[in-house]
This record gives C-alpha cells, structure tokens and sequence, in this order.
C-alpha cells in the first residue's frame, strides 16, 4: 500500500487480497481450527486501519485527526465484514466486484471530505 505509483482511490488492495485469499484456503482452514483466526483479524484490522488512514491523507480527504483515525478503523472493519461474507458464500463473487464494491461504500461515506 505505500508504493509510490499506488492509486490514492484504492484504500486496499481488496481484489489482491481476495486473490491471495482464495490461494490460501488450507491456511485459512488451520486458523479457524486453532482458534487464531480472531487474533489474525485484529492485527489485520489495525493493519489496515492505519494504512486506510494514510491513503487517506494522501488522496486530500480533510478531516481532524481522531476522526480519519475512526473513519479508517471503521473502514477496516467494513472490509472484513465483507471478507467474511464473500468467504461465507464460497468465494463466488467476482474479486474485481467486490473491490469496486467496498470502495464505492468508502468513498461514498468520505465525499464530503474530500478535496
């Protein structure tokens, strides 16, 4: 996320996460079995909280601190849920889908925000 050439209207990598996602499905099995899987959830949400939060700065959106930071963890949040549906459902939908998806839901609760 902190390349340079990185688009400042992707907030995540959604449709490469889903990718890798999808690659790693016995992995993902053995964590649900160990009971890990809530503890690789929260280390991934402030992950991608704060990388939320720096896109964000970088794409002009203005707003006071603690709030960005609440926005961004609100935002990891919304992703995860949309993980865990997708997963859920089979891993059907198309990733491309679900990434246009969760950034229309972003931006579209940003927009007054941004420059």
């Amino acid at each position: 996320m902190r390349g340079q050439n990185a688009s400042t209207k992707r907030l995540l990598p959604v449709h490469e996460l889903l990718t890798h996602i999808r690659e790693v499905r016995q992995f993902y099995a053995a964590l649900v079995r160990s009971e890990k899987l809530n503890d690789v959830r929260a280390l991934g949400r402030g992950i991608f909280a704060r990388s939320i939060e720096e896109r964000l700065r970088m794409a002009g959106v203005e707003m006071e601190p603690m709030r960005r930071s609440a926005q961004s963890h609100a935002l990891a949040g919304s992703f995860f849920s949309l993980l865990d549906w997708w997963i859920n459902t089979g891993m059907k939908e198309d990733r491309k889908k679900m990434d246009d998806l969760f950034h229309r839901l972003a931006w579209s609760g940003l927009a007054a925000h941004r420059k």
